[in-house]
């Protein structure tokens, strides 16, 4: 599951040197003739049917780039008057409500979500930790801190402070930038 939610937020490295680095960095390209106001419809419609239509919010979720699920995300929204989120979470069950709902998610709140889980309850998972807040760059951390806090109503580095020790607390820390 990890896998393939990392999937779709994970940076491009690029090809051999020299070579140009693509426009987008996800693994999902920006689907061709993209319509937020049809694919918001066609999610409306899936949710609301008998028994929900699990393919076609599967068909049109993972076709699309994080910036296009963004803007259905809007559009959602302002067309039903509801959260589409919410309405997942309602419909789906399990893994696949996993999936969707991460998916929904922009790459900052996506990695704030990670590392709430690496750091919430008994034990840190510092693989995780390290693999989200090294890999990122700076602006990258930034907005994983203003999402942390704006997702959970905590800052990150108190939660740094609280489950770490020592240098490796010292090198989260000054990644993170102080409070």
């Amino acid at each position: 599951l990890s896998l393939l939610l990392l999937a779709d937020c994970a940076l491009s490295v690029g090809g051999p040197q020299g070579t140009a680095k693509p426009k987008y960095y996800g693994t999902v390209a920006p689907y061709p003739n993209f319509n937020a106001s049809h694919d918001a419809t066609v999610l409306h419609s899936a949710i609301e049917a008998k028994g929900v239509d699990e393919d076609v919010i599967i068909s049109v979720l993972v076709m699309r780039s994080n910036e296009q699920r963004q803007k259905i995300k809007a559009v959602y929204e302002a067309t039903t008057g509801k959260r589409l989120d919410k309405d997942l979470k309602s419909a789906l069950r399990h893994d696949l409500e996993d999936v969707c709902l991460a998916l929904l998610m922009t790459p900052a709140q996506f990695d704030a979500f990670c590392i709430r889980k690496a750091t919430k309850g008994h034990g840190t998972c510092e693989r995780s930790l390290i693999r989200v807040l090294v890999s990122r760059s700076e602006l990258d951390l930034k907005k994983i801190v203003e999402e942390y806090y704006a997702m959970y109503n905590r800052h990150l580095q108190e939660d740094i402070v609280r489950d770490t020790k020592g240098h490796y607390q010292k090198v989260l820390l000054g990644l993170c930038g102080p409070i």
